[in-house]
């Protein structure tokens, strides 16, 4: 029984309150029972905090996922973001568009590259390139990497960033480079001429002490190689050196070098 006057719940049948002597009223049937507050305000931290928990959930679900999407997204597109042309060890089925296929993932010796002629060198260039989107003016590269399936051309030469290469394709653009450097020669003076018989012979370990011209032979210079003895000069061999690059022995005209 629930008295009016002070507020409090007395036992039932009590037709008078314990506590304050109030008469006492019977509950109307069906009257509703005292708002029990302490109740809903469990009732309502419950289901806050089962709001917040599955939120919480919720948020860590979506977080991974969106993480695997970043590591995706990375992973395929090589050394820079928001590449899509760029996706390492993805061109195995394409072998035969490449000079060489993996210069992307192993580093090329000069054994590889010494017999490219310069139009070749350039091409292994360029498909270092063209594997992070490289957009290519010029012909004949911007019709080959056009006709090929796997290239997306992404950036111009004033995006494009030499930082996205990976280490081998730093080192072996650097090697194909100095080949190609060395492929294009316009020999026009004596010292070029010198210089020229002596790069020669260091790279195929034939290096001598040093070198002179003997003159000219219309356009060609007569290199004459030669080991310092101490008491005297040894020669090692005399060329007969084109503009184009081409090496012949004087003495017996025969071809020492064909440049490419």
């Amino acid at each position: 029984m629930y008295c009016k006057q002070c507020k409090r719940e007395n036992p039932a049948g009590n037709k008078f309150c314990e506590y304050c002597g109030a008469k006492l009223e019977p509950e109307a049937a069906g009257a509703p029972k005292k708002f029990n507050k302490k109740l809903l305000l469990i009732i309502i931290a419950a289901v806050v905090l089962v709001a917040a928990a599955v939120t919480t959930i919720a948020l860590v679900v979506h977080s991974r996922g969106a993480d695997d999407d970043v590591f995706m997204e990375q992973s395929s597109s090589g050394t820079h973001s928001g590449d899509t042309a760029y996706k390492k060890g993805s061109y195995d089925d394409y072998a035969d568009d490449f000079i060489f296929p993996g210069s992307d993932e192993e580093y090329l010796l000069e054994s590889d590259v010494e017999d490219l002629n310069q139009a070749d060198t350039q091409q292994a260039i360029n498909e270092i390139y063209a594997r992070h989107g490289r957009i290519f003016q010029k012909d004949p590269y911007k019709s080959y990497f056009a006709a090929c399936e796997w290239f997306k051309p992404t950036y111009t030469a004033d995006e494009f960033k030499d930082e996205w290469f990976n280490e081998y394709e730093t080192k072996n653009i650097q090697l194909l480079s100095s080949h190609r450097d060395d492929l294009s020669v316009n020999i026009d003076s004596e010292n070029a001429a010198i210089q020229y018989a002596l790069d020669y012979c260091r790279k195929n370990y034939n290096a001598v002490d040093g070198a002179m011209c003997d003159g000219k032979s219309g356009s060609n210079y007569l290199i004459r190689g030669y080991n310092d003895m101490g008491t005297h000069i040894t020669t090692m061999f005399t060329w007969t050196i084109t503009p184009d690059g081409d090496i012949y022995e004087t003495d017996g005209g025969n071809l020492e070098y064909k440049h490419p």
